[in-house]
Order: structure tokens, then sequence, then C-alpha cells
């Protein structure tokens, strides 16, 4: 019985670029690569192509060794691409760098007027002084903001004026 063993379960990835005086399907090496490699994604472009191998192995040297072995293996049909990128990275670490969010955290003006403590309608008075954060987008909706950046303003001394909404804070 195979146990998975997280520290010697390696990812290798593979980008390649087309040489502009070669004419080559990428379309058709990924699939070959899919079917006759050792290779569990690829992905094609016009001029580009890359693919994901999983490796076994003790180490970062042997998983990376592995992967040069396969694409060794792979000449006779990778020959007109050039290799611009190679990784080799444990696959419990790729794992985890796949979960982590791709875009930072968003807001729109009722969570900023959570942050801030204020009502809806003074969370948009506030939006429009010079110091607040600017939105990153305008959607049909309202404007969107990067949270830290309206935490980072809530976390701002306040200036003399009348305070946050008791009911607001509440919630």
């Amino acid at each position: 019985m195979t146990t998975f063993d997280p520290i010697n379960t390696w990812t290798g990835h593979v980008d390649w670029t087309v040489d502009d005086q070669v004419d080559i399907d990428t379309e058709a090496v990924a699939g070959w690569l899919l079917e006759f490699t050792a290779a569990d994604s690829a992905a094609f472009g016009p001029r580009r192509l890359s693919a994901t191998f999983p490796l076994h192995a003790p180490s970062y040297s042997k998983a990376y060794e592995r992967l040069r072995l396969e694409l060794t293996s792979t000449k006779q049909v990778t020959g007109g691409l050039t290799v611009v990128n190679v990784e080799v990275q444990r696959a419990d670490h790729l794992d985890a760098e796949l979960a982590r969010p791709v875009l930072p955290a968003l807001v729109g003006i009722t969570e900023a007027a959570e942050i801030l403590g204020v009502t809806r309608q003074r969370a948009h008075a506030i939006a429009q002084q010079p110091r607040f954060p600017r939105p990153v987008a305008e959607l049909a909706s309202g404007p969107v903001y990067l949270e830290h950046a309206v935490r980072a303003f809530a976390d701002q001394p306040r200036r003399a004026g009348r305070p946050a909404n008791p009911t607001a804070q509440a919630g």
C-alpha cells in the first residue's frame, strides 16, 4: 500500500516559448505531453506552452533531476521550443500557495461604514475626504476599496467633530 508523503512529493513546472522561425502546433504538443508523459496538466497559446509534472523524490535535487529526465524524454516533440522557466516545488507548498487568495480583501461602502463605526451615509461623506483611500473600482453598486486601506484610515486619529453613531457600532 502506497501512502502519500507530502515531503517527498514535488511539482515540476516548465514553460516553453516557440522560436519565431519554427512552426509548431502547441495544442498538439500539449496533447502529446498529457498522453505520453507524466504531465498532469498542460496549457498552450499561439507561441507558448507550459506543463506540470508530479515528481516523487526524497529531495529537491532528486526531484529536479527527475524533471530533467522527463524533459529529455520530450525532446523529440519539444525540440523547436525553448525552455524559458523551470520550477520545482514541494507539492504541499504549492497547495498552500494556491490556497492563498489572489485578490486582496475588498470592501464596499457598507463594509467601510462598519469598519469606521459610522452609518452608511456618514461613510459616504467620509469617503469624499481627500485623505480617504481612493477606490480601486467604481461599480454600479458603488465604490470598492482595499480593506486594509480602509482599516489603516480608521486607525488614524480623527479630527474633532460628531462622534460615531453608537447604533452602527452595535452590529
